[in-house]
C-alpha cells in the first residue's frame, strides 16, 4: 500500500486526536478482517477464496496504515 499523502495524514492525525471513537474505528476493521479471514476459511471455491484474502489483505494495509504510530 502506498504511503499517505500530506493531505490523508493531516485526515489521520485529526481522527486519532479524537481518541475512543478512533480506537473504536479501529476495532471494528479488525473484527471485518478476522469475519473476512473465516469466511475464507469456511469457502471452497478458490476464486472467492482469492478475493476474501485480498480483501483481508487490504484491511490489514488499512489498519496498519491508519493505527497511531508510537
Amino acid at each position: 500500500m502506498k504511503r499517505p499523502t500530506d493531505r490523508q495524514r493531516a485526515a489521520i492525525d485529526s481522527l486519532q486526536r479524537n481518541g475512543d471513537a478512533y480506537r473504536s474505528f479501529l476495532e471494528w476493521l479488525h473484527e471485518v478482517r478476522v469475519d473476512v479471514l473465516a469466511e475464507c476459511a469456511r469457502m471452497d471455491d478458490d476464486i472467492q477464496i482469492r478475493r476474501l484474502q485480498g480483501e483481508a489483505r487490504c484491511l490489514a494495509d488499512l489498519i496498519s496504515t491508519l493505527k497511531p504510530k508510537d
